[in-house]
């Protein structure tokens, strides 16, 4: 309950801090996709075939009238098919200081790939801008790092993540804690809920 409950107060703050106009919601979704493998991330690698899965969701991303559950826990997300995850693994080979995916026009983006979009109905997905960030270590001094997954935020509407730098950092922030928590959770077996 700890990781739903991170996911749902996060959801509930990208709320908070973007609808300051009554008149346009902005609806957030929070999820985690954690890597079973736990690649290394090291340049020139190819890491294509990494494997995501859907561990965590905000409470009330659960259900999606619009998600074909059965289909989506069926689909293999890989990281050669979602873009997001390939400029974010790039990125973080060229070791990028802000290593990050922002895309706030999703729909208008021709070269946009989802594995998750046959999951939904008419093919149709249910956002139009998303946030992802890798959880891996903020600071990164060894030529290969370890990817545990990514932290991934949609928004229902175009621009959903003005973010300035100082955000961003902070965002990075919030993935490295991840990365750690995550870490000694493995080292001490726990599976998190």
């Amino acid at each position: 309950t700890v990781i739903l409950t991170f996911c749902s107060k996060l959801k509930e703050s990208f709320e908070i801090l973007n609808n300051p106009d009554a008149s346009i919601k902005r609806i957030y979704s929070v999820s985690i996709k954690v890597s079973p493998n736990q690649p290394e991330i090291t340049t020139g690698a190819n890491l294509n075939d990494i494997e995501l899965v859907n561990s965590f969701r905000d409470i009330s991303s659960f259900q999606d009238d619009t998600r074909n559950e059965e289909l989506y826990s069926e689909t293999h997300h890989l990281v050669s098919n979602n873009t997001a995850y390939k400029r974010i693994i790039d990125s973080a080979c060229e070791k990028a200081k802000l290593c990050l995916y922002i895309n706030n026009d999703v729909e208008s983006d021709r070269d946009y790939l989802t594995s998750s979009r046959l999951c939904y109905t008419q093919g149709k997905i249910p956002y139009k801008s998303e946030l992802v960030i890798p959880i891996i270590p903020l600071v990164r001094n060894q030529e290969t790092v370890i990817l545990l997954g990514f932290l991934c935020i949609t928004c229902n509407l175009k621009n959903g993540f003005e973010l300035n730098d100082k955000e961003k950092k902070f965002m990075l922030t919030l993935t490295d804690c991840l990365y750690n928590l995550f870490s000694k959770w493995q080292k001490k077996q726990i599976v998190p809920n």
